[in-house]
C-alpha cells in the first residue's frame, strides 16, 4: 500500500514538474518573441500599432534584462530533475513573483541566464522559428 502511494506521489510530482517547466518555457519563448518582433517599434507608422509594439518591447526587455531587487531565487536546495527531491518546486508557485523572475525561469529550465542575455540582441525574426527546447541552440 505504501509503495502505491509513493508511486502516485512520484507520478504527481513528475506531472507538476513537467507543467512548471512547460509554463516557464512558454514565458521565456513569448518574451523572446516580443523582444525580437517589436525591437523596431520606432519604424511602425500606425500610431496605435507603434504604441502596442513599444509596450510589448519595453515589457519584454525589462523582464529579460532587468533583475529586480538584484536578487534571484536560488534553486540550489533541491534538484529540479529529481522529482523525489523537489518538494519545494510546487511551493515556489505560491510565490509567483519569484517564479516569474528571469533568472528563476532560466534556472528551472537549466539555462545559463547570462548566456541567454548575450544571445538575445543578436537574434533576428528568422531565428524565432528555430527556438527549440533550448534557446542556447540558436
Amino acid at each position: 500500500m505504501v509503495a502505491i502511494e509513493r508511486d502516485d506521489c512520484f507520478e504527481q510530482r513528475l506531472s507538476e514538474q513537467a507543467a512548471i517547466k512547460s509554463m516557464c518555457r512558454s514565458i521565456m519563448v513569448r518574451s523572446i518573441r516580443d523582444y525580437v518582433n517589436n525591437r523596431s517599434w520606432r519604424k511602425v507608422r500606425d500610431k496605435k500599432k507603434r504604441r502596442t509594439a513599444r509596450l510589448l518591447y519595453n515589457e519584454a526587455r525589462e523582464w529579460l534584462f532587468v533583475d529586480h531587487n538584484g536578487t534571484a531565487v536560488t534553486l540550489e536546495e533541491f534538484e529540479i530533475e529529481d522529482p523525489l527531491e523537489d518538494h519545494e518546486v510546487v511551493s515556489l508557485l505560491v510565490h509567483f513573483d519569484h517564479l516569474m523572475r528571469f533568472r528563476t525561469v532560466c534556472a528551472i529550465l537549466g539555462w545559463d541566464a547570462d548566456l541567454v542575455r548575450k544571445k538575445l540582441p543578436t537574434l533576428k525574426k528568422a531565428d524565432l522559428d528555430r527556438i527549440g527546447p533550448n534557446v542556447m541552440d540558436l
